[in-house]
């Protein structure tokens, strides 16, 4: 009977002491949680997450900066950005009138990505012509190319179809 009650005695002291243990990892984890709440992890808060972006390629830098509807000044008018590369998906599919999955080819994107731009450029032109706002071209994420002879000395035609393009070194 003795043994039993020692038994039993060990045993409880076993678990009081592995409940302690416990007790001591769940307050550790609970402080690192608090550390990566509190970005005390050692990270940066302006650190990128995820896939890095690719540059889009397009064929041109824009010609204008902007457009505005006449008569106003430009101060006193919204501004919308169309970035340079909403631009020249609107080139490609609207004015050249390629397929999405040759201008997709052309950009260096897939035909899902390239939808998304051309949507989001298409609704801030509507906007801009419908509401009489300024139209800003620029910014974005993009590479210029170089398509040599083929295109007319370093420019794309905007008629060319089958470009022999290779990316411009140093941009």
């Amino acid at each position: 009977m003795i043994n039993i009650i020692n038994i039993i005695k060990h045993t409880f002291d076993d678990i009081m002491e592995e409940n302690k243990n416990n007790q001591d990892i769940s307050k550790e984890n609970i402080d690192g949680a608090e550390d990566v709440k509190n970005n005390k992890s050692g990270s940066k808060n302006d650190e990128r997450k995820g896939r890095p972006k690719i540059p889009r390629l397009i064929s041109e830098e824009p010609k204008v900066e902007y457009f505005k509807p006449v008569g106003q000044p430009r101060y006193e008018l919204e501004p919308l950005q169309l970035t340079v590369e909403e631009l020249e998906s609107l080139r490609l599919v609207d004015y050249i009138g390629y397929s999405h999955e040759d201008a997709a080819n052309s950009m260096g994107i897939s035909r899902r990505v390239f939808w998304n731009i051309l949507k989001s450029a298409r609704q801030k032109v509507s906007d801009a012509l419908i509401n009489g706002k300024v139209l800003q071209i620029g910014g974005g994420h993009y590479k210029l190319r170089n398509c040599g002879d083929v295109c007319g000395g370093g420019r794309c035609n905007y008629r060319v179809r089958h470009c022999n393009w290779k990316e411009r070194k140093g941009v």
